[in-house]
């Protein structure tokens, strides 16, 4: 009787019971973590990693003390963090800003 080899997926689940030609298989797939294999070299266990999960990359941030600033300013008083203003200053775009995010 072959032995079988236990998948075991990205987030720590068993996904199946594999036999040595389908477990062999997987062991040379993109996304292999880690193969153990016994003393005669069959695979007991094979780990996978997610491989299209892309949330672990660093992507691109913003530097978020670039939208804040405690400038005395003649809205903002001493000491008080106030949100940098985003977009145009002109009062058209301030009118088309408020009739097209807010209600009413």
């Amino acid at each position: 009787m072959s032995q079988k080899a236990v998948v075991i997926g990205g987030d720590g689940q068993v996904l199946e019971m594999a036999d040595q030609s389908r477990a062999e298989r997987l062991a040379g797939a993109g996304n292999l973590g880690r193969v153990v294999r016994n003393r005669r070299g069959d695979v007991v266990r094979i780990e996978l990693v997610p491989l299209s999960d892309d949330g672990a990359l660093d992507g691109r941030h913003g530097n978020p003390q670039s939208y804040i600033h405690d400038d005395e300013t003649d809205t903002n008083p001493r000491g008080v963090w106030e949100l940098r203003h985003l977009g145009a200053r002109s009062v058209e775009a301030a009118a088309f800003i408020r009739a097209a995010f807010l209600p009413g």
